[in-house]
């Protein structure tokens, strides 16, 4: 599992690894996800920060039976439903599809143009992936699929690029969104008994901590997360 170490310096991932996914349980398990507030809903609404449609759809989550069953902070079955209205609000203040006029690469170093409006948590994922390079690269919880799409751009045909995410109706979105994902993508959910496809390196980013640990849950995550130990993550 790809994580950023903590210090800023070259580390191992095996401490890493089982260190970051209990904290983050722990730190996130009683969290509330950031639509569930009704007064934080009218303050997005007021700024623009969210549309309308999106606020009803966070509602609607937030009082699913679904999810009070499992846990989650979302009902997976309806998710794609937000996130495509999430994907719309975020696109309005950041980039992100890129293309391959966007960045450059300088002594091994990532850089992106003066327009390009990255969030944070996706530059570093970007910068410290493509230090190391990978042969193949497989994310957990793809999504609509903007950062295979990116890493795609960014490493090339160097990189085999593949994706998983428990909803197919995710996919269906990271598939007319990202058109070249369309063969790379599969339906696996961690917190089953399946097996995850093998690659030199994994990630996810913005899904561990939506998953409950009610009934043990993520017992089979755990053993996926190990999966990636002679991995060496850079910041």
């Amino acid at each position: 599992m790809l994580v950023a170490c903590p210090s800023g310096r070259r580390c191992n991932s095996r401490k890493v690894v089982w260190t970051n996914v209990h904290r983050g349980f722990k730190s996130h398990r009683h969290r509330h996800f950031r639509g569930e507030s009704m007064l934080q809903l009218l303050r997005q609404l007021a700024a623009r920060e969210i549309s309308f449609r999106q606020a009803i759809l966070a509602v609607a989550h937030f009082v699913s039976p679904t999810r009070f069953r499992s846990g989650d902070d979302f009902n997976w079955k309806t998710y794609h439903l937000h996130y495509k209205e999430e994907l719309q609000s975020i696109a309005k203040t950041a980039t992100l599809q890129l293309s391959r006029t966007d960045f450059e690469i300088r002594s091994g170093a990532l850089k992106f143009k003066e327009d390009v409006s990255l969030l944070p948590s996706h530059h570093l994922l970007y910068r410290i992936i493509t230090q190391m390079a990978p042969a193949s690269v497989l994310e957990v919880g793809c999504g609509g699929g903007d950062h295979l799409a990116n890493l795609s751009v960014l490493l090339g045909d160097a990189c085999e690029i593949r994706g998983v995410d428990r909803s197919e109706d995710q996919l269906t979105l990271a598939r007319k969104r990202n058109p070249g994902l369309v063969s790379k993508l599969e339906v696996a959910d961690i917190t089953g008994k399946g097996n995850l496809p093998s690659s030199e390196l994994v990630y996810s980013h913005a899904v561990l901590m939506h998953i409950s640990e009610k009934d043990n849950r993520f017992q089979s995550a755990h053993k996926h997360a190990a999966l990636c130990l002679k991995v060496r993550c850079v910041d």
